[in-house]
């Protein structure tokens, strides 16, 4: 038998357990859920919730809003820290009297209007840029006001599409770099399997 034989047949063995000690620490994660109940952005932060839920990822969040929400978050997900704060999204006071946030890797803004937080890394999302767009003057200028913002800032953009990022580093100088595009991706929406139920039966 040749040495390529024998080390064919020898079994080999078992792999040794992981050890717990040795094991990445969950990453700490702060995300804005006061737009729980709005019709887009809402939909992203619950989808983005549920399927951090449904992996079993190892995320520790930090969420940020109205205690009243808490009662609607996802079964299974790792809350370490719910901060109180339900003034409106595009409040005076919800720009410049943000929560203080514990030490995070990464805290997460769903929308354009970042707020003025003391976060060491930070991502915005940007979808469109429709109000500066299609909006009346004062949308336009708001709109036109946070990207700027978010130009001189060291915030990391996500967007879901190729055109927004154009846009936003053609129209106020982001650079591409700092902008990630992620596409949307189909959700499991309680409205999305009731509609599966409906159509296959049960």
């Amino acid at each position: 038998m040749n040495i390529a034989d024998d080390l064919s047949s020898t079994p080999l063995p078992p792999a040794a357990p992981a050890s717990s000690a040795a094991a990445d620490p969950p990453l700490r994660v702060g995300l804005d859920v006061r737009p729980w109940h709005m019709s887009g952005l809402g939909t992203f932060v619950q989808e983005l919730l549920a399927a951090t839920a449904r992996l079993g990822l190892p995320t520790a969040w930090t969420l940020v809003g109205p205690g009243a929400l808490r009662e609607e978050m996802p079964e299974g997900l790792t809350v370490e820290r719910w901060i109180d704060f339900d003034e409106p999204l595009y409040s005076l006071r919800s720009t410049l009297a943000y929560p203080r946030l514990p030490p995070l890797d990464v805290f997460h803004y769903p929308h354009y209007n970042l707020p003025l937080i003391g976060a060491r890394r930070a991502v915005a999302t940007v979808f469109d840029l429709f109000h500066l767009h299609y909006g009346g003057w004062p949308k336009r200028r708001y709109q036109s006001l946070f990207l700027r913002r978010l130009r001189w800032s060291r915030c990391a953009v996500m967007t879901s599409s190729e055109k927004t990022a154009r846009e936003l580093t053609a129209e106020f100088g982001v650079p591409r770099r700092r902008i990630h595009c992620i596409a949307l991706g189909p959700g499991r929406s309680p409205q999305s399997a009731a509609a599966a139920h409906r159509r296959d039966g049960p």
